[in-house]
């Protein structure tokens, strides 16, 4: 389990801004009121003023995104739509998990989604269409 687990804290680390920055002003409106204080308050300790951040990211915090999503596509290589090999594993959620909130924020249409799945030669979209059988519980 502890490759897991240190695969899971790297990927959310590598990732916690860009998902700070896209998705955290949309979902901080629906938060119960103590998620909501400890959230602003934990940001508030790192110097970000949480109810500040804008809904609509910067053209540069995209490309930033793109950027930190280059990197971790560099751990996967040009080859593989996952990260073990043929079949998905944990770590493959876990970094689809870092941005199917964009999709769900923006609608699958979207010119900000589309942009994501064509990052890094189309590697993120490939890989949520290889993940779309495990969406949903039947």
């Amino acid at each position: 389990m502890g490759l897991y687990t240190t695969f899971g804290d790297t990927i959310s680390a590598q990732t916690a801004e860009m998902i700070l920055m896209l998705v955290f002003p949309h979902v901080l409106p629906h938060m119960l009121p103590p998620s909501r204080a400890y959230s602003l308050k934990t940001l508030a300790a790192g110097g970000i003023d949480g109810e500040k951040l804008p809904l609509d990211p910067s053209p540069e915090q995209w490309t930033k995104a793109e950027t930190t999503m280059g990197g971790v596509a560099k751990w996967i290589g040009d080859d593989s739509t996952f990260v073990s090999g043929e079949k998905p594993s944990f770590a493959d959620f876990a970094i689809a998990a870092s941005i199917r909130p964009i999709r769900l924020l923006w609608g699958a249409e979207s010119k900000e989604w589309q942009a994501v799945t064509s990052w890094q030669g189309g590697k993120w979209g490939k890989l949520m269409k290889a993940l779309e059988g495990y969406e949903t519980v039947q």
